[in-house]
């Protein structure tokens, strides 16, 4: 006797229980749907075949430099040249390849303002200020290094900064030589001591210059001499380097 078949619609196996056959019966079992899956579309049995190629590489990529024009798309290059879009995405890349893009313009820094001018008044305080900054940098320059004398200009407001060299420049005693306008500077360009020159002597007394000669020209009433002059000059400029060292070291 022949055994019952599946009462599903299309499934000619076997009956296994439920009037299911044993593979309907374990699909009903455990997703709870019976019916068989669709049936899958076949594969098609032959491929679409793409254009013929154009001989070797070098001759593809000759092809290329032919038809590559603006507005050709990289699709229509490869049915072109039967070749993948990625081969005319690296042929283009090598033949043009990406242009750096350029550093962007800043914009133009707009050209600071004029100072206003500055009436008789302002003028005035602006050089008594100016004036004491540039007696501080004179004793700094014999006194202190290169580096406090920079930050001691540096830290100076903009005008007085400006208006600092003007201010030098008119402190200089324009009767007096070179040679004694340089006579403070007792080192070479390369940090060494000069050669010191023998002590000039009173015009007066014909003794070494200190300021005892120069008490006995004010004992006299007469002018100072121009040794006596410089040898007091030295001794206030040592005694008021001595008092700044032991007001630093207290």
């Amino acid at each position: 006797m022949a055994r019952e078949a599946c009462c599903l619609d299309g499934c000619d196996r076997p009956h296994h229980a439920r009037g299911l056959c044993r593979t309907c019966y374990v699909r009903f079992a455990d997703q709870g749907k019976p019916f068989p899956r669709p049936a899958k579309t076949p594969a098609p049995t032959s491929k679409a075949k793409r254009p013929p190629r154009h001989g070797s590489t070098s001759e593809r990529y000759a092809r290329f430099l032919e038809l590559d024009r603006p507005g050709v798309t990289n699709m229509e290059l490869a049915a072109e040249l039967g070749c993948s879009e990625r081969t005319v995405i690296r042929y283009r890349n090598a033949f043009c390849p990406p242009q750096e893009e350029a550093a962007p313009v800043p914009p133009p820094v707009p050209a600071p303002a004029a100072p206003a001018p500055l009436d008789d008044r302002q003028r005035q305080r602006l050089a008594e200020r100016t004036l004491q900054a540039a007696l501080n940098l004179a004793v700094m320059v014999r006194d202190e290094d290169a580096t406090a004398c920079r930050e001691f200009v540096t830290s100076l407001p903009a005008d007085q900064r400006d208006a600092l060299p003007y201010v030098l420049a008119a402190l200089i005693p324009v009767d007096q030589p070179v040679d004694a306008l340089l006579e403070w500077i007792t080192w070479d360009e390369r940090g060494r001591p000069l050669n010191q020159p023998t002590t000039p002597r009173c015009t007066a007394t014909r003794a070494p210059a200190a300021p005892a000669t120069a008490k006995q020209h004010r004992d006299r009433a007469e002018p100072l001499c121009i040794p006596c002059q410089d040898a007091e000059r030295t001794y206030r400029r040592d005694l008021y380097r001595t008092k700044k060292r032991r007001t630093r070291a207290a």
